[in-house]
């Protein structure tokens, strides 16, 4: 079985794209840091259910995504969204450490809400990724 996670991250955090301009190495997954205070931009991915297939080792998983624009401008988060979108819906055939993304898509468009705690502005996607091992 392969480290779904890691796979994606590492697929994100590929440097030379418009989403590693705009927000780096600050792909968090599962949660953002404890400390987190919304002053850069960032990607909050949590893993939230999908499926798997032993007989074929295909894993297609189904990621929330949070996208933080670093300030208390929607625009900003907005910003990051459609970055990740460019980055992410529709790739394909694609070998990463730890494995290939077969196909991502976007199952859910992005949503404007704000964090109920603090206030903050994100925009709120879900995305599925096929993948599987590296041969």
């Amino acid at each position: 079985m392969i480290d779904t996670n890691a796979v994606l991250k590492a697929y994100l955090k590929t440097s030379g794209t418009g989403l590693y301009t705009l927000v780096g190495a600050r792909i968090h997954m599962t949660r953002v840091p404890a400390g987190f205070a919304n002053t850069a931009t960032a990607l909050e991915v949590m893993r939230n259910g999908g499926d798997d297939d032993a007989y074929v080792a295909m894993h297609d998983p189904t990621y929330q995504i949070k996208c933080f624009g670093g300030t208390t401008s929607h625009a900003n988060a907005q910003a990051v969204y459609r970055a990740l979108c460019d980055r992410l819906h529709r790739a394909s055939n694609v070998t990463v450490t730890g494995g290939v993304i077969m196909r991502a898509d976007q199952e859910i468009l992005g949503q404007d809400l704000y964090d109920p705690d603090t206030g903050w502005p994100f925009v709120l996607t879900t995305f599925r990724v096929t993948m599987r091992p590296a041969s």
